[in-house]
């Protein structure tokens, strides 16, 4: 606890933003989509994910928590999900739970496909990968998840890294970040393996 400036207790909180394997900046070691040896047999999944967030509360978060042993969770997108799922599955670890834009379901169980690395290049697969992280589409996207452009392109002070657009001073913003993030050599297999893999 601490005193604002009003002199109310407030409490303090510690803030983590979890990097899933197979997604942002988190890739399996030699990543070479799904073709190489530590990828083998790897399988982006929903309940990889779980493990991996689950793994992360209880040797992580709750070993260095000062005042209770339960998480706030707020997740988007995958992240909504995968923490419903995981305050369904594991009540004692979850205080309390918020959602944005939580992605209502997973996978679109390619049949013959256990999900499992590497991934079948079906109906044009890299194609579309290519599509959904094309600046322009993620621009369209972005557009229609804020109210204000400016939150999201770098324009705004307040906005995603400010005036610059990314913490390094380059233009970009957000959809610069987003793109980012897909161009490693594990992109299109990730992509195939949640798009197509088994709920």
């Amino acid at each position: 606890m601490m005193n604002d400036d009003t002199g109310r207790k407030r409490q303090k909180y510690v803030l983590y933003g979890i990097d899933y394997l197979g997604q942002g900046k988190s890739w399996p070691t030699n990543c070479d989509d799904g073709n190489s040896s530590d990828e083998s047999n790897l399988g982006y999944s929903a309940d990889m994910w779980l493990d991996q967030l689950t793994g992360f509360i209880e040797e992580v978060i709750v070993p260095t928590a000062s005042s209770s042993n339960k998480v706030h969770l707020v997740g988007n997108s995958v992240g909504g999900y995968l923490s419903t799922i995981l305050a369904c599955r594991h009540p004692h670890l979850v205080s309390s739970l918020a959602l944005m834009n939580a992605t209502p379901v997973w996978g679109l169980n390619l049949p013959g496909w256990d999900g499992r690395l590497p991934a079948p290049d079906q109906d044009g697969g890299e194609e579309k990968f290519d599509t959904i992280r094309n600046l322009d589409v993620i621009d369209k996207y972005l557009e229609a998840a804020y109210v204000h452009r400016e939150a999201y392109d770098g324009s705004f002070a307040d906005g995603i890294h400010g005036y610059s657009g990314d913490e390094k001073g380059e233009g970009g913003g957000l959809p610069a970040k987003i793109r980012g993030c897909t161009e490693g050599k594990g992109g299109h297999a990730a992509f195939a393996s949640i798009l197509w893999s088994p709920p």
